[in-house]
């Protein structure tokens, strides 16, 4: 199919730069190329949560001639790339597989959840770093329709960058949509509106004539005049009002809650959002990808759901000429230990895990890094969460290596590299 020719336009110009030596021509591709850039600070991302940690031999890395109780019960399946398998409960993903690389060689150190959580969504083990979209929101600034926005829960939050920039949380308990409200023809409800945000007023007003003056106070504040904006957009009530949709792409993405979450991102996104984090979590606790038990069981209800969110996302985007300005990251905290234990479940594994990466001009079709003949540990090109972040990033136009937090000026992400191989 044509999409597994399609090469980044900026791929190609970096081609011609340096195949010409004509100066004029020369020029031309390089002003191209500096337009190429400022479109990268265009970018938006969609980062999708596997909480609890996925297991990479169950999904995007078997290992179908390993020993019985490494390989576990799934057989492997071909892709769209000759000599590529996915396990067997992920068929339309292996028919995608031209939208999106594989990196089967992500690997960290940190075993808890919770600090493998902060880690992954972080790039950085310092416990108050700032998440990635905390970061782009630092840079660009508060928007209406929000620039990071989770669903359905909060992700790791802004840190030291501040109560300013942490996600907007779209969502209410058990996943459903908040509503929206009051809504603008709702006189009754916006003059109710009017007369408490007067009354704040009128109260933060005694606090300046005294003289006093909180932090504290500044970001409630804030987050008062930020609400208000909020409950005003048109642009978010219609963006998160899934009833606007097409009945076609809503039958296309299902009734199921991932791929439901998955649909409102991307209409986020079309809207202005700029970094949205979907949790795939339908248990709580330490997560639904956390498999200590029946691990092979929970896999074939969980697996076919993956499946078929990403694989309509992905072709989604292609067909709505979004997947060059839209990354898509889906990773875990964690993977899975390669051997079986006796609960016929998997246990923590940070040494090796897969994820998947699309958008933004990664060449679909290939694999990053390989893993042992049991999926233990990286062989090739280790990638930790610092090169994640990193890449994430520089990709939306945010250089992590001159970023810092208050107030000491630390720099965000230090020691991170971009992952050349996701576009070369």
């Amino acid at each position: 199919m044509f999409y597994k020719e399609k090469v980044s336009r900026r791929f190609l110009l970096k081609s011609a730069l340096g195949a010409t030596g004509q100066l004029g021509i020369a020029g031309s591709i390089q002003n191209a190329l500096a337009q190429e850039e400022a479109h990268s600070s265009r970018q938006a991302t969609i980062l999708v949560n596997l909480r609890g940690g996925l297991s990479q031999l169950d999904s995007f890395d078997p290992k179908p001639t390993a020993p019985a109780e490494f390989r576990g019960e799934f057989s492997p399946i071909a892709t769209t790339t000759p000599g590529v398998q996915f396990a067997e409960h992920l068929p339309l993903l292996a028919s995608e597989f031209g939208h999106f690389a594989v990196i089967r060689s992500f690997c960290h150190n940190t075993s808890v959840h919770s600090l493998a959580q902060s880690y992954v969504m972080k790039g950085d083990q310092f416990t108050k770093a700032p998440a990635m979209g905390a970061v782009v929101v630092d840079q660009i600034g508060w928007q209406v329709p929000p620039v990071y926005v989770a669903i359905p829960d909060m992700p790791p939050n802004a840190g030291l960058l501040g109560p300013n920039c942490d996600p907007y949380n779209l969502l209410g308990d058990g996943g459903e949509l908040l509503k929206v409200s009051p809504h603008p023809q709702d006189k009754a409800a916006t003059l109710d509106l009017q007369k408490r945000i007067a009354l704040l007023e009128s109260l933060d007003g005694r606090f300046n004539k005294a003289g006093v003056s909180s932090e504290v106070l500044e970001v409630r504040r804030t987050a008062y005049r930020q609400t208000t904006e909020l409950i005003d957009s048109q642009a978010l009530r219609q963006a998160v009002n899934l009833e606007l949709e097409s009945p076609k792409s809503r039958e296309r993405y299902g009734a199921d809650r991932w791929s439901q979450y998955l649909l409102l991102a991307r209409r986020l996104v079309e809207a202005g959002s700029r970094f949205i984090a979907v949790t795939f979590d339908d248990r709580g606790g330490f997560g639904t990808w956390d498999t200590h038990r029946d691990n092979f069981k929970d896999l074939k209800q969980f697996l076919p759901r993956l499946d078929h969110a990403l694989a309509t996302l992905f072709r989604d985007l292609w067909e709505r000429g979004m997947l060059e300005t839209t990354q898509v990251i889906v990773l875990g905290e964690m993977g899975r230990t390669p051997k079986v234990n006796a609960n016929a479940g998997r246990d923590h594994w940070p040494k090796a895990m897969s994820m998947l990466w699309a958008g933004g001009g990664v060449r679909g079709g290939r694999v990053i890094g390989a893993t042992d003949d049991e999926a233990a540990a990286p062989v090739t090109r280790p990638i930790g969460p610092k090169d994640v972040a990193f890449s994430v990033l520089s990709r939306m136009g945010v250089d992590p290596a001159v970023v810092t937090m208050p107030p000491s000026g630390r720099r965000i992400l230090p020691n991170g590299e971009v992952i050349k191989e996701l576009v070369g």
